[in-house]
């Protein structure tokens, strides 16, 4: 049965049986310890495309493309819905910490389950993901602004310094968790004193998968972005986006005056 159809049928009953005299079972927390350590190896999967990806194409490539050491069992349980029975637990940790992933080009985001929750009501809307900042000042490369900076892209996970609190080098790192249903953000304008030019900070993302040039949303290409807002074919959004691993700075230059 379509998880679809299993959701509108059991919000169906939760309204016609509310007056009826029903059979219930209660249930007991030794039954949800033992159900708790039996999933604790497991991690469910979501793949961002607008179209249904092979399942066993996925279930095929996805332990390869996760590096993992030890044997993935690997189930589907609805389109682009997964779930992972790792049998190491650093593999685990890798596919949870390791990412964003992707396969076939296409963003793969984890989730770790948590008591009740039904797996196809789970939510994927947010990913963590590490960002380059370029064109940041010096003097603002440290850990009290780099907070502040990232928190205007989404929560901030971590930030890449040294022991000093300072961040040394041709761009600033933090590790944010983006909210997927936004637009990816091109820059970051700082305004300093009055009189002094505004600074651009611009965004590299690293380990990005494909995301639409038009609309600057992971999950589909401009081909088939349904954005009515936006000029079909006006791509905004370009490929220095995505920032080589710790590597040097985007190879097309930014535009003079950025969109604000």
């Amino acid at each position: 049965m379509d998880p679809d159809e299993v959701v509108r049928l059991v919000e169906e009953l939760k309204i016609s049986t509310c007056h009826e005299e029903e059979q219930t079972l209660t249930i007991d927390t030794d039954a949800l310890q033992i159900g708790e350590q039996r999933t604790g190896s497991c991690l469910v999967a979501k793949i961002f495309s607008p179209k249904a990806i092979n399942r066993e194409a996925v279930i095929s490539h996805l332990p390869r493309i996760l590096q993992a050491i030890k044997h993935i069992e690997i189930c589907s349980v609805g389109d682009n819905l997964f779930i992972l029975d790792f049998k190491s637990l650093q593999d685990r940790k890798q596919a949870f910490s390791g990412g964003p992933w992707n396969i076939f080009r296409n963003l793969i985001v984890f989730r770790e389950l948590c008591g009740l929750q039904n797996v196809t009501a789970m939510n994927f809307d947010t990913m963590p993901i590490w960002i380059q900042c370029y064109n940041l000042p010096l003097v603002l490369m440290h850990k009290d602004f780099l907070q502040k900076l990232g928190s205007q892209l989404g929560d901030v996970e971590e930030i890449d310094t040294r022991e000093n609190g300072f961040s040394m080098g041709k761009f600033a790192r933090l590790r944010v968790r983006l909210d997927l249903r936004q637009p990816l953000k091109k820059h970051i304008r700082l305004k300093i004193q009055s009189g002094q030019e505004d600074v651009f900070v611009l965004l590299s993302y690293e380990r990005l998968p494909d995301f639409c040039h038009n609309c600057g949303i992971i999950g589909h290409s401009f081909r088939d972005c349904e954005n009515s807002w936006l000029e079909k074919g006006k791509l905004t959004y370009d490929s220095w986006l995505k920032a080589p691993l710790r590597g040097s700075g985007p190879k097309a230059k930014y535009p003079n005056s950025p969109p604000s």
